[in-house]
């Protein structure tokens, strides 16, 4: 998960989509690896993947207790976006 990150953080993000996508699914139900995929495409402006995952992450995970910080984290981003997008009412 961290290598994904640093793939982003290089500017290199394609590598770093392939690299979280074969963590994801290894572990399909770990919502910090769905949280990472979504964080690298909000990282490079890829507004509509972003939000997709972000929306993905609150509807699958919000009645998990353990997930409560990712799915803030990801309502937080998903705000982020709408604010960047002028979409205020969103």
């Amino acid at each position: 998960a961290y290598q994904c990150a640093a793939y982003e953080m290089l500017g290199e993000t394609d590598k770093a989509l392939t690299v979280i996508q074969s963590a994801r699914g290894q572990q399909p139900k770990n919502a910090f690896l769905h949280y990472r995929e979504g964080w690298i495409n909000y990282h490079a402006q890829r507004w509509e993947q972003a939000i997709r995952i972000f929306e993905e992450i609150i509807a699958t995970y919000a009645a998990n207790d353990a997930s409560k910080e990712i799915v803030n984290t990801a309502r937080f981003s998903l705000s982020a976006i709408y604010v960047h997008l002028e979409q205020f009412d969103k």
